[in-house]
């Protein structure tokens, strides 16, 4: 419990700023020791799928291995949902920008989207309007930062995958509760 209270202590004390709306992953080494993971039977670990919202609240998927982007993409759009948020569009970066990704969106019903396509720009990419909206998105890499820094999410200390969704969780709760508290 100090350590909850510590964190909101930083956090109003002008700890790490939230900035953007976004979805990312990040893979990175799950386990305790690095021979551990070159010993296990995926070379990556864990990846993270990081979703926030304009008031600066995350939600955190964990999977084993490091799956693309577009794949994880309609699970974490359906979690978002499940938990009664009304999403009207998604900002993404380049590794959701496939057909892949494109399936997720449209199952989902979701039009409006920020998302670079792989390889060739689509024209729409070279508007005004979507750049701005596109750098808007890229601020969401200083809030994966702050997650990672000020939250512990750079590595699992905990081992197996229910250890990293174990570690991920607490760590988007203490950020959660801190943007609670910045907030009122």
């Amino acid at each position: 419990m100090t350590l909850i209270a510590d964190r909101i202590r930083q956090r109003l004390e002008g700890g790490c700023a939230p900035i953007l709306v976004s979805l990312d992953g990040r893979s990175g080494v799950g386990k305790s020791t690095l021979a551990a993971a070159v010993a296990a039977d995926t070379e990556f670990g864990y990846k993270v799928a990081v979703a926030d919202t304009p008031e600066g609240f995350v939600m955190t998927q964990v999977y084993r291995g490091n799956p693309s982007d577009g794949q994880t993409l309609e699970a974490a759009i359906a979690a978002a949902q499940a938990v009664g948020m009304k999403i009207r569009s998604v900002a993404a970066d380049r590794g959701f920008g496939d057909v892949v990704g494109d399936q997720a969106l449209a199952v989902r019903g979701i039009t409006e989207k920020v998302i670079p396509r792989k390889g060739r720009a689509a024209p729409i990419e070279r508007t005004r309007n979507w750049r701005r909206r596109y750098r808007w998105r890229a601020g969401s890499e200083g809030r994966i930062s702050c997650l990672k820094r000020e939250y512990g999410l750079r590595r699992t200390r905990l081992k197996g995958r229910q250890g990293a969704g174990i570690w991920v969780g607490f760590g988007a709760l203490v950020h959660n509760l801190d943007r609670m508290v910045a907030l009122s």
